[in-house]
């Protein structure tokens, strides 16, 4: 009997969670409930629904996606803010400042000053533009402009009142100066600055497999579920098929009992036939509508009053799949082995990074300054022509880390994890090649028993009609009759199972190729 096992019901719960809750008035449900035919069965309202719509509903509204793209958001912003470390900046500041200072005289007792003290007032202005270069060097240019004017006073004892001695007109100050920072050696180069953007970039990249990853995942346990829908449906026809039969026999078997043709234990054997087959009908009737909830949970069609029933049945396909054909269109197309070959990557702009820190750290700094003077705002501008007015410097910092093992073991660890990812990479490679080689014998496989299924059926179905032809000789019994019953219905099921496990496999081949888009006529939301 073809039934959800415990485990195919666990996957599908899962992704009945990862779809939304959206309003029922939503714009893909609307067009998704107008393509359905709506029939009547056993006076309940059915819809008759395809996988590819399902699939199609499935991709647009799980939320599973929608958290996996907004992740790739995530990962595009932080490309942006990584971006942002070569963007130009502007400080701007003004402000005041009051300081005094004093002097006092060493011995009161010889000189007429106690103190003498000067208070100085500035306004500062300052604005600097700076910008990182690629290549590690800095370079800023700030233009500032000060306007300070001071007052003297004389205290002549302890606690008697300043009078003033003499004041300082106001002075503008304005100064341009350009500065540069070159490293030598530690972060020279745009090998090693431009690191962050690389490592967002992988970053971007990474968040993409792993949507088209929960995307295979989520179109696998969709459509693995829809088979088991399609078998549990064929299996309630073979099993309507057989109450019908057993229903049949019973009644000639009551006839032929009131003629004293047959016992009544005969008549006892084709009542419990009948039983059995109506349990195992009622029993597959409750798979069926568990996985009709499944479904409509997994499509947000709670409010959706009618049962589903699939219109795709499992057909068996002449084309031949090869084997090199369909596992270079795996390497290609894996989101595993991709997730693992950009977590590469970043593992290299790691190491590089590592040993970047690892370098001694040598810089230059350079700087020039053009001061001027005035009396007015910007006045002093004037003066920056004069080269007795400028200024300039050079300093060489050597910065040289003594026992040092940061570095080195960031080294050893990336070289640590390099390893490890590419034995993961390789293991991921033998995986693949394994369900290649797996989905292409049990494609194989799955074909021969249909066909044999088909064959066994068909000489059951001969073995029952040659049975009751000899129940009405007088030639078997009732309990024989019902064990080939039983047979038959037994290879009916078996070649459901087998049509339904070749679906199954042809879907895996499908999502291994990533070939199940083109040929269901889906869109990938993982796109880029």
């Amino acid at each position: 009997m073809l039934r959800m096992g415990a485990m195919a019901a666990a996957v599908l719960v899962a992704a009945c969670t990862a779809v939304s809750a959206a309003d029922p008035r939503d714009s893909e449900v609307d067009a998704f409930l107008k393509r359905l035919n709506m029939v009547t069965e056993d006076g309940r309202r059915v819809a008759e629904v395809g996988l590819k719509d399902l699939l199609a509903l499935a991709i647009l509204r799980s939320l599973t996606l929608t958290g996996a793209k907004l992740g790739e958001e995530i990962a595009q912003s932080q490309l942006s803010v990584a971006r942002s470390q070569f963007d130009p900046t502007v400080t701007t500041l003004g402000g005041f400042n009051r300081s005094v200072s004093a002097s006092f005289s060493p011995s009161a007792a010889t000189e007429t000053t106690f103190v003498t003290s000067t208070a100085r007032d500035a306004y500062t202005f300052s604005s600097s533009l700076g910008k990182k270069l690629a290549s590690g060097m800095r370079y800023s240019l700030t233009y500032n402009e000060q306007r300070a004017s001071a007052k003297s006073y004389i205290q002549k004892d302890v606690g008697s009142a300043p009078s003033p001695s003499f004041e300082i007109a106001p002075i503008e100050a304005s100064a341009l100066t350009g500065s540069l920072n070159v490293p030598l050696l530690q972060n020279a180069g745009a090998e090693y600055n431009e690191i962050p953007i690389r490592q967002a970039e992988v970053g971007v990249r990474l968040s993409r497999e792993q949507s088209r990853q929960s995307e295979a995942t989520l179109l696998r346990s969709i459509a693995q579920t829809y088979w088991n829908m399609v078998g549990l449906t064929e299996q309630i026809k073979v099993q309507q098929d057989a109450v019908r039969l057993s229903e049949q026999l019973l009644q000639e078997n009551r006839l032929r009992l009131q003629s004293g043709v047959l016992s009544p234990a005969d008549v006892k054997v084709s009542e419990a036939q009948l039983a059995r087959d109506r349990q195992a009908l009622l029993a597959t009737q409750s798979d069926a509508l568990a996985t009709e909830d499944l479904i409509r949970a997994a499509l947000n069609l709670e409010n959706f009053d009618v049962g589903l029933r699939p219109i795709d049945v499992p057909r068996l396909r002449q084309e031949e799949v090869r084997y090199q054909e369909l596992l270079d269109k795996a390497y290609k197309s894996d989101p595993a082995l991709a997730i693992l070959a950009n977590q590469l990557e970043n593992n290299r702009y790691a190491l590089l990074s590592a040993r970047n820190q690892d370098k001694t750290s040598l810089a230059l700094d350079l700087s020039y300054v053009l001061n001027g003077y005035g009396k007015d705002p910007t006045s002093g501008v004037a003066g920056f022509p004069y080269t007795q007015f400028h200024g300039y410097g050079a300093t060489l910092t050597w910065t040289l880390p003594l026992y040092d093992t940061q570095a080195k073991e960031a080294i050893r660890q990336a070289l640590l994890q390099r390893a490890q990812l590419e034995a993961q990479l390789d293991a991921q490679k033998s995986s693949v090649s394994v369900q290649v080689q797996s989905a292409i014998r049990n494609l194989r496989l799955n074909r021969a028993a249909v066909e044999t299924a088909r064959v066994t059926v068909a000489l059951q179905q001969e073995q029952l009609q040659n049975e009751l032809e000899r129940q009405r000789l007088g030639r078997s019994t009732s309990y024989r009759v019902a064990q080939v019953q039983q047979e038959l219905a037994t290879a009916r099921q078996l070649e459901i199972l087998a049509r339904v496990n070749y679906e199954k496999t042809y879907l895996e081949s499908l999502l291994l190729s990533s070939s199940v888009y083109e040929h269901y006529g889906l869109k990938s939301r993982a796109a880029p």
